[in-house]
């Protein structure tokens, strides 16, 4: 009972990690498709600073109806900036999930794998501590064995 409660907490522990990190490269994600369309302050001419927010509005939504899909949207504007821009997100997503899969998976085989040493470690704990109040006991008897100096 007490090896099912525990791999079922680190299964629940590590689906919600999971789960934490494929939202948080979601957000990267789309961050990389903002930082995409940030004007360029060092440029000789001013960018247009509306026409870039509206890249960048363009290929957050396409990211979501990706997401929420699973297939590429179509793009209503032939703008080879935004479609580049939401393909290199969505490959770093997918970089990125599949990382993340492997990474807590084996984490979670890490840990399933530990429930039994550290079962053994606390069924082996009550002996330990008995060796060392044991020790102890020897020790205060040999601390108190009779007079170190003898008074002349």
């Amino acid at each position: 009972m007490l090896n099912r409660r525990l791999l079922r907490i680190k299964v629940m522990q590590a689906l919600y990690a999971y789960q934490q990190a494929v939202a948080a490269d979601y957000q990267l994600a789309q961050d990389r498709i903002a930082a995409a369309f940030e004007p360029d302050l060092t440029a000789d001419v001013a960018p247009d600073r509306r026409l870039l927010e509206g890249q960048r509005k363009l290929g957050e939504a396409q990211l979501r109806e990706w997401h929420r899909t699973g297939e590429m949207p179509e793009s209503g504007s032939d703008d080879k900036a935004v479609a580049s821009a939401v393909q290199s997100a969505i490959t770093y997503y997918e970089g990125m999930v599949a990382r993340e899969g492997n990474f807590y998976g084996g984490q979670l085989l890490h840990g399933a794998e530990s429930i039994h040493d550290q079962y053994l470690h606390l069924l082996n704990l009550p002996q330990a501590l008995l060796e060392i109040i044991g020790e102890d006991n020897e020790r205060e008897a040999r601390r108190y064995t009779g007079r170190r100096f003898e008074a002349a």
